[in-house]
């Protein structure tokens, strides 16, 4: 947002700030694109000077710059992320092999990094720019599913034997996905019958195959009851409200936003604003109400580097969230550097704050 004298301004600029009268009565609101005609009524009416900023550049553009700019690491060292990765890709390979002998020690002692490394963290957030995505989904799924649990236990104060026994049934709460056939795994149209019912079948082979490999009741249990509802809607045993345990309960949650967000076989990931209005919409029915509250604390509605459009129809970038109304980021608009505004060298862009203005709000992401 720049303050410019009336006559510098060229069509195309949107109103910043509210444009008054020497009487203080409204001419302009803000979010309105001035054309020729409305900035010489302007003039006219005698306006000095006026707030604008300037229409976007490509799409491209804006999100090449922005990402040029440091981004924020991930939440767990990414030697703890591959580390955890190849682990769990070991132990479902040995289930594979029908190899009942797991490394436990190794297990348990990727849980206590991941979980020194979140202690670690004064105020997480979750973002899609920290939870990376690596091509072998169903791995980096697990590790995803894992330290977004550990994020809500830890939330909740659980303690240390819990957060260690929440972590472990994360990590490997798909390990019945073995059982699968890669054509029903990857199969990009809705399956049938047959196939569902495969599918459903990993919870509870999953949960046997755990309990033969040595991991706790209370680590298995979170394969068993992974995909149970709240509203008692859910596979295999149908259980409902607190019938299901809370640490199936913290990664049932966990489980459905990773698997929103990213990419499937069988469709795009969808964007962080919608995986956070779908997860709140589906509060006290699929998740429960108390865990949901925790974690959209959690998480942003638009994330840092989210691409944004307003309803001016102008597009930024996110640059900072609003906590207390994270509906309203600070968005980064670009200029067009063939903008004679800009041949002063004054920034090419500019930061709206939309908590400030009634009259700017996002209208879609990108």
């Amino acid at each position: 947002m720049v303050k410019v004298p009336i006559s510098s301004v060229v069509p195309g600029a949107v109103v910043a700030k509210p444009i008054h009268n020497e009487n203080g009565i409204l001419l302009v609101p803000t979010g309105i694109i001035l054309d020729e005609k409305g900035i010489r009524r302007l003039a006219g009416l005698g306006v000095q000077e006026a707030f604008v900023l300037y229409p976007e550049q490509e799409t491209a553009k804006i999100l090449q710059q922005y990402y040029e700019s440091p981004h924020i690491d991930d939440i767990i060292y990414r030697r703890t992320r591959i580390k955890a990765q190849q682990l769990t890709k070991k132990v479902m390979h040995a289930m594979l092999s029908n190899q009942k002998s797991i490394n436990i020690e190794k297990i348990s002692n990727i849980i206590d990094e991941i979980i020194s490394q979140l202690l670690d963290v004064d105020d997480i957030i979750l973002t899609l720019s920290r939870i990376r995505t690596i091509d072998d989904y169903t791995y980096e799924h697990s590790v995803n599913v894992c330290v977004v649990s550990l994020v809500i236990g830890i939330d909740l104060n659980l303690e240390p034997y819990k957060l260690k026994q929440l972590g472990t049934g994360a990590l490997l709460h798909d390990v019945g996905k073995i059982s699968i056939s890669e054509d029903v795994l990857n199969k990009p149209s809705t399956l049938n019958a047959e196939e569902y019912n495969e599918v459903k079948a990993h919870t509870e082979i999953g949960y046997q195959m755990l309990l033969n490999s040595g991991i706790s009741e209370e680590a298995a249990q979170i394969a068993l009851y992974h995909h149970e509802r709240y509203d008692g809607s859910g596979y295999n045993r149908n259980l409902c409200g607190e019938e299901i345990p809370l640490l199936s309960r913290i990664v049932t949650l966990a489980d459905s936003y990773d698997a929103m967000s990213n990419n499937r076989v069988y469709r795009r990931g969808l964007p962080p604003d919608v995986v956070y209005k779908e997860i709140a919409s589906l509060s006290g029915r699929h998740f429960d109400f108390d865990i949901t509250e925790r974690f959209l604390r959690r998480i942003d509605l638009f994330p840092v580097g989210t691409g944004v459009v307003l309803n001016t129809n102008h597009k930024g970038v996110v640059v900072s969230p609003n906590k207390l109304l994270p509906q309203s980021p600070v968005i980064r608009i670009f200029r067009d550097n063939t903008d004679p505004k800009n041949a002063n060298n004054s920034p090419n862009y500019v930061d709206i704050d939309l908590s400030k203005t009634k009259y700017l709000f996002i209208k879609e992401t990108f």
